[in-house]
């Protein structure tokens, strides 16, 4: 039975967890690749990060916090949300 690692290395996953990025119509990432210029080169860029993935070379980059108003509960809450890159947000 493949560990739950393995699974995730798999290009499969990666495919799956792409869509589900490319699916939230989100503008790209912090290192200005956008999710068209993603979707065009993803066989290459998904096959690296898996291969990156088995091997434990793959690397996080670190993210962009923006602060963002809330609508929500009380006036004057701020939310700070996260900026990836696409690749890393292409991890399930």
């Amino acid at each position: 039975m493949p560990s739950q690692f393995n699974i995730l290395c798999q290009e499969t996953s990666l495919y799956n967890a792409w869509n589900i990025v490319k699916e939230k119509g989100a503008m790209g990432g912090i290192d200005g690749v956008t999710i068209q210029e993603f979707e065009k080169d993803k066989r290459r860029q998904i096959a690296r990060l898996a291969e990156e993935l088995t091997n434990k070379t793959w690397k996080s980059y670190p993210y962009l916090e923006i602060e963002v108003a809330s609508v929500h509960v009380y006036r004057g809450f701020v939310q700070f949300l996260p900026v990836l890159r696409v690749n890393d947000a292409a991890m399930p």
